[in-house]
């Protein structure tokens, strides 16, 4: 029996511009394979599309592909297929799996089943949201340094200074 799951991670919702790409490959497929834990599947295979402004230039979806297949050998499931066009902006997407026949899904769970997770619901976003944040601070203090009239201005004292003369 065949279970596939397929999530895309999108730059700017899921990840930031500027991530590592063998750490976007080896989280887009971390994502994967915990929904198909949550099937009771087992991994045995992967396709991967990256979707890449072309200023990223060509090694970037290769970079993302490593981070992928850095995770996928320690689990030894295989990269079947993969696409690499260019878009306007990031986006990866991973396809993967493979299920026994019985499996797990959502809707047959009853008050009283156990429930388990992985991983850490909602780490990503608030990394994400934190990041985004950090980065704000960051541009705002850029943007009021390097002018000595802002460096002025926050010093206590007089507001203007005496005008210079000629001789």
């Amino acid at each position: 029996m065949l279970a596939v799951t397929t999530d895309m991670q999108v730059e700017g919702v899921d990840f930031l511009p500027d991530e590592d790409p063998q750490r976007l490959g080896r989280r887009a497929l971390a994502v994967n394979l915990s929904d198909l834990a949550a099937m009771g599947a087992e991994p045995a295979f992967f396709l991967l599309s990256i979707g890449f402004p072309p200023e990223k230039g060509e090694d970037y979806p290769l970079a993302v592909a490593r981070g992928a297949l850095s995770r996928a050998g320690l689990l030894a499931v295989a990269l079947v297929g993969a696409t690499f066009p260019l878009s306007a902006d990031d986006r990866i997407d991973c396809s993967l799996g493979r299920t026994e026949p019985r499996t797990a899904l959502r809707s047959g769970g009853s008050p009283g089943d156990s429930l388990f997770l992985s991983g850490f619901p909602g780490r990503a976003a608030a990394g994400l949201h934190l990041r985004a944040a950090a980065r704000k601070a960051r541009d705002r203090r850029a943007s009021r340094r390097n002018t000595p009239g802002s460096c002025c201005a926050r010093l206590p004292g007089p507001r203007a200074a005496p005008p210079r003369s000629a001789s």
